[in-house]
């Protein structure tokens, strides 16, 4: 009798223990996906404030600073411009058009907008800026992101920071914290 019941708990204890095995297998399965992912360059869509440091070295926690509102349609741009926003430690929401943009602006708050100048479809960053803070009348600081020098002037009448590509986390930095 005794012995019975000794083999149904090894038994139970065995399942115990092959289903948390199973678990911590799919677990690893699941970052080293994430990994491959990061490692292959495709765009993260809607990156929370931990999601690269988690897809990198599995959960870190840091601190929060912000959140910023990325537009650009150039997915490896918008790709860098996402780890260097990340390594200095604000969230970031990604849209691929102008439209997009003005939709999750008026659906969350941001404490910066980056924008690109041109995009494939819909207005440019200086309609797009007109229409945030003269239609729209939210006052949130807006980064025109261009690789064209010739305009700068044109864009500093209408948005607050204006930063030559390549971006750089050295120039965000500076214009993040006016240093």
């Amino acid at each position: 009798m005794y012995c019975v019941v000794l083999i149904g708990l090894f038994i139970i204890l065995f399942i115990l223990l092959y289903i948390i095995y199973r678990e911590n297998v799919e677990i690893n399965r699941q970052k080293n996906i994430n990994r491959k992912i990061l490692k292959d360059n495709e765009i993260l869509v809607n990156v929370d404030k931990y999601q690269i440091d988690y897809l990198k070295n599995g959960y870190v926690k840091k601190k929060y600073k912000g959140k910023i509102l990325l537009g650009d349609y150039d997915k490896f741009s918008m790709s860098n411009t996402v780890e260097i926003i990340n390594k200095l430690g604000y969230d970031v929401d990604i849209v691929s058009n102008s439209n997009d943009l003005l939709c999750k602006l008026k659906l969350n708050k941001y404490d910066y907008i980056i924008t690109n100048y041109l995009y494939k479809e819909g207005m440019d960053g200086i309609e797009l800026c007109n229409i945030i803070k003269y239609e729209l009348k939210i006052n949130i600081p807006i980064i025109i992101l261009s690789s064209s020098n010739d305009l700068k002037e044109k864009f500093m009448c209408v948005a607050d920071y204006y930063i030559e590509k390549p971006l750089t986390q050295n120039k965000l930095r500076k214009v993040i914290t006016h240093k």
